[in-house]
């Protein structure tokens, strides 16, 4: 019976659903396609064909104007201007730090959270033990705001972190100029040593170079004896030779240079001049027996002592001036737009002034 039942619902379905679509399929009039003819045109009215040179789309911006040497300046500009992207970059990168120097004037907002849970025991009756738990929460929370109350971004520090070596200015030698034994030693001249401009820093043996001075000065005294002997004796030649002359008064006034001693006085006078450079030598070299300093500096390293026997050109110490140090601090290509740098950066005059901080002993010096 169920069945029966269940088989004529399911045809009454069937027949309902049947006259659904057909009453659907029989909605409006029957579409017929027009016979019209929708074919697209290869080309257009006063168009280029597609694959023309001539096309608008194969042309470059500035072929479209008409303008004398415009061609010729792009060209020249793609050919040498390859720094457009890098300038760009480095534009990209100057704002970026901008945005980042500027961070700190926005409000400034922080906040921390804490929970914790403790477990502590409680003696209680022999043989129970007891315990208590603590819960602590903590939430804190912190906001900072520069205000300026003048309306203007007040000046950012940007800061730049480097490493470089120190390096002094004036660094050289000691070495002497003459040989002999060292007799004195200045106190600063050890390792880590400071003296001052004008300070006597080593002596050596003066006593070989002053009897070369006095040997040299008897000389001069011989030579300049020499030559007025000459001169004498030259001018009494002269006067004879013109009195057995004077009948002939052109011939009394050219005697013969060999009676007059010409040659010999030249002769006396180019020792004379020999003797002089002798004694101004041997006044010099007396004179390099000491050392003097031309700087206020330190001393890196001394290789000197008393009675020790010294040549010339041998090193004896090396000291730096202490009057100005160059510090060289590697910095990045970025880095170097925030600086001023004669050669390198725009403007003229010199570089950007640098402020040098160094602690030594505990102490900060500027």
């Amino acid at each position: 019976m169920l069945k029966h039942y269940l088989f004529r619902l399911a045809m009454l379905c069937l027949c309902v659903a049947g006259a659904v679509l057909w009453g659907c399929m029989r909605v409006g009039p029957r579409f017929s396609r027009p016979d019209i003819d929708l074919r697209v045109p290869s080309t257009y009215k006063n168009t280029a064909p597609a694959n023309s040179k001539h096309s608008l789309s194969n042309l470059c911006w500035w072929e479209l104007f008409p303008l004398a040497g415009l061609e010729e300046i792009i060209r020249e500009v793609r050919t040498r201007n390859w720094d457009i992207k890098e300038a760009a970059q480095k534009v990209l990168g100057a704002r970026f730090r901008l945005r980042q120097a500027r961070a700190d004037l926005f409000p400034q907002i922080s906040i921390d959270a804490k929970a914790q849970r403790q477990k502590s025991p409680i003696t209680g009756p022999p043989g129970k033990s007891f315990s208590t738990k603590t819960d602590t929460f903590m939430l804190s929370a912190a906001a900072s705001y520069e205000l300026d109350s003048w309306g203007r971004v007040a000046e950012q520090r940007l800061v730049i972190k480097g490493q470089g070596a120190v390096r002094p200015v004036r660094e050289i030698d000691l070495v002497p100029e003459v040989a002999g034994k060292v007799i004195y030693v200045s106190p600063s001249l050890l390792n880590g040593g400071q003296f001052k401009a004008g300070e006597t820093l080593v002596k050596i043996d003066p006593v070989d170079y002053e009897l070369a001075v006095i040997l040299a000065r008897a000389r001069v005294r011989e030579a300049q004896s020499t030559l007025e002997l000459l001169e004498e004796e030259s001018s009494q030649a002269r006067t004879e030779w013109e009195m057995n002359h004077s009948a002939d008064p052109v011939l009394a006034k050219n005697p013969p240079p060999l009676l007059v001693k010409g040659p010999q006085i030249a002769a006396a006078r180019a020792q004379l001049e020999a003797a002089r450079a002798d004694l101004r030598r041997a006044l010099l070299n007396l004179k390099r027996t000491e050392i003097v300093s031309l700087f206020d500096g330190r001393v890196i390293t001394a290789k000197v002592g008393i009675g020790q026997y010294v040549k010339p050109g041998q090193v004896l110490a090396k000291v730096y001036s202490t009057e100005a140090v160059e510090i060289s601090v590697p910095l990045q290509k970025s880095d170097i737009a925030w600086f001023h740098v004669p050669g390198l950066t725009p403007g003229r005059g010199l570089g950007a002034k640098a402020l040098v901080r160094a602690k030594f002993a505990g102490k900060e010096m500027v």
